[in-house]
């Protein structure tokens, strides 16, 4: 039960990628065990998640398994809902009554057992009545049952703090350790006991979670919580780490150590790869050719001051720029006078900087510059240094490419992953291991910094407080990474699967129209046998798509960000791409569909609605018969068929607005060519309110 009980709590309490979710359908079907008898939740095909400060309505009443569910529908979904389901779940266990039947006495089901009732049929046996706590679990269920007509009484962590106070009493364990080394969480990939995910942040546990590198490289989106001790695992790669990036001066190639900076700021960040999981909020970078009222040294000091606020105890710091004897070049004294002075901003600064960071325990810092010093770090700080040339030497540039450097830094934390290959002719590399190593990295870059065309360009590193063979610096992909998605045009009845890498994900909001949207009309293109371009203007429609994965047999749910196609990919679930259904339209989810050889449509709605005016439900009926008598009077077949299907497709919305879906809004219809042959329409529509109709 407590197990259970852990499992709706860690459900309920949400993070910074995910809200509440609600799973809708616990029962003891849903409930599996493992070899040493520790109970999992399974199945979330009903799940949904609510936002913080968000309600959930449905636009149809969720029906979750009979006897568990209570008994009236709702479209408002609640965490009590799961409470009541779980309420039965005990009295289930307690009595060994199946909730789906009813009593042949007084056709109740157990739902609607007294607690008297349940006490009198709970088994003896399992349950002796010398047992202390017996009636605390029967109130238990009873308190979870009630709390569907009580919203705001009862919390999952006050579930869980009874059952532990029960166990406690009863000196029963929380959790049974299994005896191999198989991870707990995936119960799939291998626990190295060697690795720094077996030295967890709760030394004190006495049955530490085994976690395999996988799945604590997931943590960063799915939080982990030890079984044993309750303590929230930190992550020991990226959590706790923050970043300062500074692309240096130059009045002539501004953008070029801007490019370098970007480039590893995204690596370093990137949600789709999470190699050193540093979240975007704790990375600082600096601009030096950036115009700003403060000057690049107040900036730089001010960096290291916001990450101090943040509490770090891991700094990641990257200069990319040009250096001398004087320091980091950040700027002139005047950016009008090329004959000014430079500014400089040097090492005994950057050691003052990060000494006054409290709490900082290790640094690793990437030196992308010339005549590169060594940083003195005070002996409590583990230091990491990686310097692109010696202290007297000078770096090279090869043209727009950048520096060799940061260019071969970034291809190590991503280029297995991202499915690239070498940028260096005829290397077959990768790091092999589940880490990414001080010394992996350094042999990295060491080889191909020297195969480069540069034999002279041999990179440096100095390190302090560390162990060669045991110091981690990010995780590894050393498989290829793919996203894939099943693209489909229905009523072209064509599908596709379309391969999306990660070079490819640079942000979500781009995926349809820059991916997806196109690739359905090259579907179509080729279905068609056509060599037309598709009008650039048409991808502005793409929000008509819809991405979704099954959450099960009963349930999709649809990716509308980031970290749900992130979550979703962990889980290994297949992603499907369509466009969206007339009956699924809603506020912020438009419709559309394509028509063939068609543009008797477009010439009927021009007609019968030369403005374009949004329509309300008696406007859309009025449509509908006026298309209908269109259609009477159309004799020839072929041009009747896409009018008919524009009215089946008007007739299912039309339905779906007997739902209150239009009430107080108002439909938008527009037509566009998809080539410029007019061989395809496309047909969009979306739902607008009237404060969205005055804003227009």
């Amino acid at each position: 039960m407590y197990q259970i009980a852990c499992a709706i709590d860690y459900l309920h309490t949400g993070n910074s990628f995910r809200g509440t979710i609600l799973h809708m359908d616990i029962k003891s079907k849903n409930v599996v065990i493992d070899s040493e008898l520790n109970a999992r939740l399974i199945d979330f095909g009903l799940a949904r998640e609510v936002k913080e400060g968000e309600e959930l309505q449905t636009a149809t009443p969720v029906y979750g398994t009979e006897g568990y569910f209570p008994t009236v529908q709702h479209k408002r979904l609640t965490p009590e809902h799961d409470y009541h389901n779980f309420g039965i779940v005990i009295r289930e266990l307690l009595t060994g009554v199946d909730p789906t039947e009813y009593e042949k006495d007084n056709n109740r089901q157990l739902r609607k057992w007294d607690s008297i009732s349940v006490e009198n049929s709970t088994h003896d046996r399992v349950w002796p009545k010398e047992f202390n706590t017996r009636q605390k679990i029967r109130a238990l269920a009873d308190k979870c049952i009630d709390s569907i007509k009580k919203e705001g009484t009862l919390k999952s962590k006050g579930i869980c703090d009874e059952l532990k106070d029960i166990m406690r009493t009863n000196g029963v364990k929380t959790w049974k350790g299994w005896n191999d080394q198989r991870c707990e969480i995936c119960m799939v990939n291998e626990h190295d006991a060697k690795s720094p995910v077996a030295a967890i942040n709760h030394k004190d546990c006495p049955g530490k979670i085994k976690i395999c590198p996988a799945c604590m490289r997931n943590s960063y989106f799915n939080p982990i919580k030890c079984h044993t001790c309750d303590n929230d695992i930190k992550a020991v790669i990226g959590d706790g780490w923050g970043a300062v990036l500074i692309a240096g001066y130059d009045e002539h190639e501004a953008n070029l150590f801007k490019k370098d900076v970007t480039a590893f700021g995204d690596a370093i960040t990137s949600t789709v790869l999470p190699t050193m999981c540093i979240s975007k909020s704790n990375l600082v970078v600096v601009d030096c050719n950036a115009k700003s009222k403060e000057s690049a040294s107040s900036r730089i000091e001010k960096a290291f001051k916001i990450l101090e606020s943040k509490h770090v105890h891991t700094l990641v710091f990257l200069y990319s720029g040009h250096n001398c004897n004087f320091g980091f070049q950040i700027g002139r004294t005047s950016t009008q006078d090329e004959n000014s002075e430079y500014l400089f901003f040097n090492i005994d600064e950057l050691c003052k900087c990060i000494e006054e960071i409290n709490g900082l325990e290790k640094v690793i810092v990437f030196l992308d510059c010339c005549y590169a010093k060594p940083l003195n770090v005070p002996d409590h700080i583990c230091l990491i240094q990686f310097k692109a040339i010696g202290p007297h030497d000078q770096t090279k540039v090869i043209g727009a490419k950048g520096s060799i450097f940061t260019r071969y830094l970034v291809q190590a934390f991503t280029m297995k992953a991202s499915g690239e290959k070498c940028k260096l002719q005829d290397c077959d590399c990768s790091i092999t291991s589940d880490f990414i190593t001080l010394g992996s990295l350094w042999d990295y870059i060491l080889r191909h910094s020297q195969h480069d065309g540069i034999e002279k360009m041999i990179p440096y590193q100095n390190t302090k407080n560390v162990r060669w063979d045991t110091m981690f610096l990010a995780y590894n992909y050393n498989f290829k990474v793919k996203f894939c998605f099943d693209v489909r045009v229905p009523d072209a009845n064509i599908n596709q699967m379309i391969e999306v890498l990660p070079r490819q994900l640079t942000e979500f909001k781009a995926l349809k129209p820059g991916i997806l949207f196109p690739a359905c009309f090259d579907m179509l293109t080729k279905q068609m046998n056509m060599q037309a371009s598709v009008r650039p203007d048409v991808t502005r429609y793409a929000d008509i798509l819809a991405i979704e994965v099954d959450g099960g047999p009963k349930q999709t749910q649809e990716i509308d960000n980031m970290e749900k196609l992130l979550l979703a990919w962990n889980s290994k679930l297949l992603f499907r791409c369509r466009f969206r259904q007339c009956n699924e339209i809603d506020n912020g989810r438009p419709v559309g569909f394509v028509l063939k050889n068609d543009n008797i449509v477009c010439k009927i709605l021009s007609r019968l609605n030369p403005e374009q005016h949004p329509l309300d439900i008696d406007g859309l009926e009025e449509l509908m018969t006026a298309l209908n008598t269109e259609e009477d009077n159309i004799k020839h077949t072929e041009l009747v068929k896409p009018l008919k299907l524009f009215n089946d497709k008007l007739s299912a919305l039309l339905h779906a607005a007997k739902d209150n879906k239009l009430k107080n809004r108002k439909l938008t219809i527009n037509c566009m060519d998809v080539f410029e042959d007019g061989s395809v329409t496309l047909v969009y529509m979306e739902l607008t309110s009237p404060e969205e109709q005055l804003d227009n």
